[in-house]
């Protein structure tokens, strides 16, 4: 067990909240119609920057059904426990690495790199993110990799969109419609 390293996307996220929240409070005690507006302009900016990048993804999972199928075999697996102020507040996220032969080359890619699996990213006891892991190595979740054939480096154990890719978008265009309708006066919060 290791602990979790944030990435830079999730730096990002973070940031983009700190950053909404801060103008929140501050359009919510303040008066100041530029406080506001500046609020309205980070919602916007968050919703669209989540919005590419989950467009990014989707163009992905969307081009991975036309690309290359071949075997793969789970080389290493473990997870990270992050451990919050409270028991109830732990959080076990598994990792593994998989190998996998694409035009006589040897390639390997983790579950850090996405690869495609969208059941449950995160577990909250240590016994289900340990079935989890079992059932990767057992390959319930299929026994091909779809391999990038323009850059083999990228691979997905599924094909597809995913639900959190679904849901990301909706929610982000939430994020920009929201603030753009309240800016318009088309919609009054009270």
């Amino acid at each position: 067990m290791s602990n979790i390293r944030p990435t830079k996307r999730d730096k990002i996220i973070l940031s983009l909240i700190l950053l909404v929240f801060c103008l929140a409070v501050g359009a919510y005690f303040s008066d100041s119609d530029l406080v506001l507006n500046a609020f309205y302009v980070a919602l916007v900016f968050s919703g669209a920057w989540m919005l590419i990048s989950t467009a990014i993804d989707i163009g992905y999972s969307l081009l991975s059904y036309r690309w290359k199928k071949t075997s793969y075999k789970v080389i290493d697996r473990d997870f990270t426990v992050s451990v919050g102020n409270r028991e109830i507040s732990t959080k076990f996220e598994p990792k593994f690495i998989v190998e996998y032969r694409y035009k006589d080359n040897i390639y390997t890619r983790s579950s850090e790199d996405g690869l495609n699996i969208w059941l449950g990213k995160v577990f909250y006891t240590q016994s289900k993110v340990q079935r989890h892991l079992e059932d990767v190595s057992n390959y319930l979740y299929g026994e091909v990799l779809y391999v990038n054939p323009n850059n083999p480096r990228i691979a997905f154990v599924r094909a597809g969109i995913g639900r959190n890719q679904v849901g990301m978008a909706m929610f982000s265009l939430f994020l920009i419609i929201l603030p753009i309708m309240t800016y318009l006066e088309l919609i009054e919060w009270r």
